[in-house]
């Protein structure tokens, strides 16, 4: 059960109404007045717990299919292009451009003017200077990676505030994990819905 709603604040009573199995597939609330706006709400759909149908998901499917296909067409692409030189040349006989990436971090995971590319920025920590990449699946596209160079960091000089700071996250991390561990072996019903 969702407790947002994408645009409205406090949206606390529409998802009563929505989870109340008083109202079917087709029923249209009455208005709702929310921080001075009028909402009227419908249930355009109900979901049924465990694994959906192929045609309630297919949409979602058939974007990840496509999107494995692309990736496979451009990963050939690239390394047929890649072959014939070095990753300029590459760049220039499929008409892209190549954008520098300056003082990355492996903390970081977001590329500047791309977005979050955890997959991207692992692979170029795993390159050696001057070698190229194979074709790495991100987020945004597909990405051919080379190390002009790697500066490594000098070790922090109190390992004991390290050592603590890492202490903790991995105590609070063993809880998560617990309770997360917890909740999947566990049978759990969801009544959130006739209480919240």
């Amino acid at each position: 059960m969702d407790v947002t709603l994408p645009g409205i604040p406090n949206p606390r009573e529409i998802i009563r109404w929505a989870f109340d199995p008083a109202n079917e597939v087709g029923s249209i609330s009455e208005i709702f007045e929310i921080d001075n706006r009028f909402i009227v709400a419908t249930v355009e759909s109900r979901m049924e717990e465990g694994i959906p149908d192929l045609n309630d998901i297919r949409a979602e499917v058939l974007v990840l299919a496509k999107r494995e296909k692309k990736f496979e067409q451009i990963s050939q692409e690239l390394t047929t292009a890649l072959a014939n030189g070095n990753i300029e040349q590459a760049a220039t006989t499929l008409g892209l451009e190549l954008q520098p990436v300056a003082d990355l971090r492996f903390n970081t995971p977001n590329l500047v003017n791309i977005g979050p590319e955890p997959k991207v920025v692992g692979a170029m920590f795993g390159l050696q200077p001057n070698t190229v990449s194979k074709p790495v699946k991100g987020n945004a596209g597909v990405f051919l990676v080379e190390i002009a160079s790697k500066n490594e960091q000098p070790l922090p000089e109190d390992l004991n505030f390290l050592s603590l700071q890492l202490r903790d996250i991995f105590t609070n991390k063993v809880f998560t994990d617990v309770f997360n561990a917890l909740r999947e072996s566990a049978r759990i019903e969801d009544n959130r819905a006739l209480f919240y």
